[in-house]
């Protein structure tokens, strides 16, 4: 995280978790630019050491000294020095004993996309395949990746990405937001028990304005201790103020994110960001309806999942994408300056994802009713918001007429039947109440 590695590493306790019970020998972590891959794999290394692991390296592909890229054996050679051994046959001996204890990690392999250094690119696919003939599934060692939005379509020098478990990193919640704020307050005396509440309020506001995204918070968190340490500061601040402090310190963050994409895929990106989910039929209907501009050869989808700017969402075979880093960031952007066209689109997926349930009667699960109800809860219209809930409600009383409301808030409150209505829990404030709310009590 640049210049805050001083303060504590913060909420990534299940991604340290879920790497150290992983026991998968080859793992890569993709993120965001400034997002903490950096800092997790500094801390990741320091608590195997503590863990009592003796052979652990971590280093970048952006500073390698010259010498360790000539030849594969180079390379390994080079790794093999650093983590105590004379060279790479010592080392392969050593990690194909099962009870072993080795560790390498190894920054920035997104360069590795657009790099011209062929040289480089073959002698770290050679490299990788060295380590993948010799560990055994169940060994000890482990060999982790991280890079910038990297995935197995943003190499084309076939680096086996595919053999690679992906370990997500997660946007931060509000529990982490608050933490940062008590981390920057205690130190300057700044930090008062009678303000507690409006710390809790500021810690919702700016984990919802900021997406989750680690530097957005830093920056916002920094803005809130230096003016309130010259002025009082309400509970209302942040809400008050979200366009200048998006701008300001948010906005910074989704720049760099988008900048190796072109200004056609970022707009395209951006009206995409109102749909919860996307597939190439949602591209289509958005430049039927002039949205998208049709000025782009090729499959825009394809594109941007080679770029890693978004992921495959519904892996059977349906093809939606989204990215709940980016597209929460672009959709945010688009609600506070252009809340109209946002709005706009947001009808047109209405009418998209209501036809899509006409059409789909008999599909045997309830992806496109949480797609619709995404969308009409946001609508101004009440009999709109009532219809698409109404229709969600009757697709589970068709198989079981028993099956009554406190039974559809149970199956709402599980978060992975309702990830879209999570999204607008978390970033419209809607509450489940208002939500079961819409729906008549008089139906039976």
């Amino acid at each position: 995280m640049g210049t805050n590695e001083e303060f504590n590493f913060w909420n990534r306790k299940k991604e340290r978790q879920d790497i150290h019970s992983e026991i998968n020998c080859f793992l890569y972590i993709s993120t965001p630019p400034s997002y903490g891959k950096t800092y997790l794999l500094k801390q990741l290394m320091l608590e195997r050491q503590e863990r009592g692991w003796k052979h652990v390296f971590m280093f970048s592909l952006l500073e390698l000294p010259i010498t360790a890229v000539s030849s594969k054996d180079d390379f390994l050679d080079y790794i093999s020095l650093q983590l105590g051994f004379e060279n790479h046959v010592i080392l392969a001996g050593y990690i194909m004993e099962k009870t072993k204890q080795v560790l390498i990690l190894i920054d920035d392999i997104h360069v590795l996309a657009g790099s011209n250094n062929n040289q480089l690119k073959q002698v770290f696919l050679e490299s990788m395949r060295f380590f993948m003939q010799r560990a055994p599934r169940a060994s000890a060692f482990q060999l982790i990746l991280a890079g910038r939005y990297i995935d197995s379509h943003s190499f084309r020098i076939k680096v086996p990405l595919n053999q690679f478990k992906k370990i997500a990193v997660n946007p931060f919640e509000k529990d982490a937001v608050y933490q940062i704020i008590e981390d920057y307050l205690f130190p300057r005396k700044i930090f008062f028990k009678e303000m507690l509440p409006t710390y809790e309020a500021w810690s919702v506001d700016i984990q919802t304005l900021s997406c989750g995204h680690p530097l957005a918070i830093i920056n916002l968190v920094q803005h809130l201790v230096e003016k309130s340490s010259k002025t009082f500061l309400d509970s209302d601040y942040i809400a008050k103020n979200q366009e200048v402090l998006f701008d300001n310190y948010v906005k910074p963050c989704l720049n760099q994110m988008l900048v190796e994409l072109s200004p056609f895929l970022q707009s395209t990106l951006e009206k995409l960001s109102v749909f919860n989910a996307f597939d190439a039929a949602v591209v289509d209907y958005l430049k039927t309806l002039g949205f998208i501009e049709n000025n782009i050869s090729g499959n825009v989808l394809q594109i941007l999942s080679e770029l890693g700017t978004i992921s495959c969402k519904r892996p059977d075979g349906r093809g939606y994408y989204s990215d709940a880093i980016l597209t929460s960031l672009l959709r945010k952007n688009l609600k506070l300056h252009n809340i109209a066209l946002y709005q706009s689109i947001n009808e047109s997926a209405i009418e998209f994802f209501r036809g899509l349930v006409k059409d789909n009667a008999a599909v045997t699960d309830d992806f496109y009713l949480q797609q619709y109800a995404y969308h009409a809860l946001q609508s101004k219209d009440v009999m709109t918001r009532i219809s698409a809930l109404q229709e969600w409600f009757d697709y589970f009383r068709k198989d079981s007429p028993d099956f009554n409301m406190e039974d559809f808030r149970n199956y709402l409150s599980v978060s992975e039947h309702n990830e879209c209505l999570n999204n607008l829990i978390n970033e419209e404030k809607m509450s489940l109440d208002f939500i079961l709310d819409a729906i008549p009590t008089s139906r039976p």
